[in-house]
């Protein structure tokens, strides 16, 4: 029986093996960037039904860490569009990969640490997020709409040195994207600058109406610095609530830190965005 049994695996072997097929999860681009002056590297995953429905455009979400978090998104825009549990998944999305992160995120060159002492860097660094926002204006934006079906909505999605320039950008250049989702910003780069300044930055006629969402990490550990817990509670509890901005949703995780804040800050922020969670 045992014998019978091995030689019909042996002669099925061959029918599993021709079974077997690749997973595909989206398709990475480059391109010369004439701002940054380096070949750029994005990846993209088309929503279900995209090649089907050949008339309909759609939004574009852009992640700025896309070789981190790539596949985790695309994980949770396939969970959000099964079931019962469906929420606005129909966009297109776009993974960044970093070259420099600490160069192109930051919108101030700095010595500074995270303890808020300068010389942590021997020389400044950082300091590219304009240009940087340029890049994604004047060259991102028009390939991915060249090559897909976009409809001119979008939205960002930024952690940490991302998160900060998330911060940035809405502060600074609020009509790049119609939606911001910072999750655990530094605010403590350039001894939290971003912070001192934001006030003077907003723009209520510009950003009113500009859905922005901040998630951050509230576990206190040892080695989080005070700088940044402080900095957060200025921003969140009095910049914010003092602006009259129509929407914006800001959520405090007690219980995650930097590192593990980022998917449940990021299914908070997708939810409270693109949420229509159907009674079950």
């Amino acid at each position: 029986m045992v014998r019978i049994f091995i030689c019909m695996m042996i002669l099925l072997l061959p029918q599993f093996l021709r079974s077997q097929e690749d997973l595909s999860i989206g398709t990475a681009h480059t391109f010369y960037s004439a701002v940054l002056d380096e070949e750029r590297t994005f990846l993209v995953a088309l929503p279900a039904g995209y090649d089907e429905n050949s008339d309909q455009h759609y939004p574009v979400l852009y992640l700025a860490d896309g070789e981190n978090y790539f596949h985790l998104l695309y994980g949770i825009q396939h969970m959000f569009s099964r079931g019962r549990m469906q929420y606005r998944t129909d966009f297109i999305l776009v993974g960044i990969i970093n070259t420099d992160r600490t160069r192109d995120l930051t919108p101030t060159a700095s010595t500074t640490g995270r303890d808020g002492n300068p010389g942590f860097y021997p020389e400044s660094v950082g300091g590219g997020a304009d240009r940087f926002a340029a890049f994604l204006q004047t060259e991102l934006f028009p390939e991915i709409d060249r090559q897909f079906r976009t409809n001119g909505e979008r939205l960002i999605v930024g952690h940490s040195l991302a998160g900060l320039f998330v911060l940035h950008t809405f502060l600074n250049h609020p009509g790049l994207f119609t939606a911001y989702l910072a999750i655990d910003p530094s605010f403590w780069w350039d001894n939290g600058k971003l912070v001192e300044e934001a006030a003077s930055r907003m723009d209520y006629e510009a950003q009113k109406t500009l859905p922005l969402y901040i998630g951050v990490a509230a576990k206190e550990i040892k080695s989080r610095t005070t700088i940044q817990g402080e900095k957060a509670a200025i921003f969140l509890n009095k910049i914010l609530p003092d602006t009259g901005l129509l929407y914006y949703n800001t959520h405090f995780f007690p219980n995650e830190s930097h590192g593990t804040v980022y998917i449940p800050g990021l299914l908070d922020g997708l939810k409270l965005l693109y949420g229509n969670e159907k009674d079950i």
